[in-house]
């Protein structure tokens, strides 16, 4: 099974509310700061605070970048 990015920000990432249930080997990839402040975020089953970042480095993908 092929797991992809769900989450990318090119800048900070901050959660600060709602729910957030994601299964991925890299569920976050964020050039700045991640934090999270409200909400409840759900890992591949486990509830978590943490942000993992995945720090990808691809940069400018283009317009053309989609999840498969």
């Amino acid at each position: 099974m092929l797991y992809y990015l769900i989450i990318d920000s090119n800048g900070d990432l901050l959660i600060t509310g709602g729910t957030i249930n994601i299964t991925a080997q890299s569920p976050f990839d964020f050039d700045g700061t991640g934090s999270k402040t409200g909400g409840t975020l759900i890992v591949n089953g486990t509830e978590t605070s943490t942000l993992s970042n995945q720090m990808m480095g691809g940069g400018n993908r283009g317009g053309n970048s989609r999840m498969r």
